[in-house]
């Protein structure tokens, strides 16, 4: 397999699908990607949906090929390691609401003083700035807001969640 990515390291800070699932499509192509989590761990592991030996099966499906650590931002420490990380790195993918890496000290005005190179990609459910902007986004969320589930299911039904996380893998 062709693999075009290869020597590209990835920093993966992506919880459950929407950010993990853009490091997944990376690390299929090739690239190394690490996944940061907290001392909590993804919420993606809870193994509530397709569980294959008492593992989730969507974590397992989302996070192939991917390495993994546990770093806590929140602490001196966790910055020191998670800083050595990004000097090694091309790209930082993350899903937060817009504020939170700058509370943490990890957004690209300081991460871009460590790397001039590093490509960072927020994955928002609304984007940065505007009335939304720091409101939750499920994908169960997104797709009753857009309409998309009074479009979905039979006529004259209620509303249908699609039967994959479609706003989510959109992106």
């Amino acid at each position: 397999m062709n693999h075009p990515l290869k020597g590209v390291k990835v920093i993966e800070l992506g919880q459950i699908i929407a950010g993990t699932y853009g490091g997944q499509v990376l690390s299929d192509l090739g690239a190394e990607v690490i996944k940061v989590e907290t001392p909590n761990g993804d919420l993606g592991r809870i193994p509530s949906v397709a569980p294959i030996n008492g593992e989730s099966g969507l974590f397992l499906t989302f996070n192939r090929n991917k390495k993994s650590i546990v770093i806590d931002l929140k602490t001196d420490q966790g910055l020191k390691i998670f800083y050595d990380l990004v000097k090694k790195a091309d790209v930082v993918i993350d899903n937060f609401r817009p504020g939170v890496l700058k509370r943490l000290k990890i957004n690209y005005e300081v991460l871009s003083e460590i790397n001039k190179r590093i490509i960072q990609c927020s994955v928002t459910g609304y984007g940065e700035k505007g009335e939304y902007a720091n409101l939750p986004a499920l994908d169960i969320i997104i797709q009753s807001i857009t309409g998309y589930m009074a479009i979905t299911g039979e006529p004259d039904s209620a509303p249908v969640r699609t039967g994959i996380p479609l706003a989510d893998l959109s992106g």
